[in-house]
């Protein structure tokens, strides 16, 4: 049974069809222009495909897999010191950013777990393809490499959804940033003329 998607006029999520095309820039470039005028939230979820397996990127990974002891774990980004992912949407301007590690089994409760934490009125910037699965946010961005048409399959699932697919080209987006809007408490995206 399906069960209905959680609605969040306030998310805007940016997924992407592989690595390295672009998206957390594209998700830094939104918090930025935002943060001039309103607090903002950032969110990176990291969806498991089952504890003690193998790393979805081959290898020994870089142990957020094996280190989840439980259903899902919600972190608070504390420090804008480093190149991680969370703390470049801190860097960006975000007043405070969150990292859902979850279960894919448990992926609706590790969301609504979040939503919990997260202010009421803020906009938010979520970087993921599989929250794409339960939640329903305003704006569903992919970010896809011009050079490489390979899909990932936590994309490829959601890619229907998608309200824009934007090509990355190794310096730019063909659909700049800016063409995403916070205005009204909800996220709306600019038709291209």
């Amino acid at each position: 049974m399906m069960c209905a998607l959680i609605k969040q006029k306030r998310f805007l999520m940016v997924g992407s069809t592989s690595r390295n095309v672009g998206k957390t820039e594209f998700a830094c470039q939104l918090i930025r222009q935002v943060a001039r005028t309103h607090p903002i939230v950032g969110v990176k979820i990291t969806t498991v495909a089952e504890r003690d397996g193998q790393c979805p990127r081959g290898g020994t990974g870089c142990g957020v897999c094996s280190t989840l002891t439980g259903p899902y774990a919600i972190t608070q980004e504390t420090s804008a010191s480093s190149e991680k992912d969370t703390m470049r949407l801190l860097q960006a301007g975000a007043t405070s950013v969150f990292w859902l590690r979850v279960l894919k089994d448990h992926l609706a409760a590790g969301i609504a777990a979040l939503l919990d934490k997260l202010p009421d009125d803020l906009p938010v910037v979520c970087e993921s393809n599989s929250a794409r699965f339960v939640l329903e946010p305003a704006v569903f961005v992919v970010v896809k490499s011009k050079q490489d048409e390979k899909v990932k399959p936590s994309c490829l699932a959601v890619m229907s959804r998608a309200d824009c697919v934007v090509t990355f080209d190794g310096a730019g987006w063909d659909r700049q940033p800016d063409s995403c809007v916070w205005a009204n408490q909800q996220w709306s995206l600019k038709r291209v003329t």
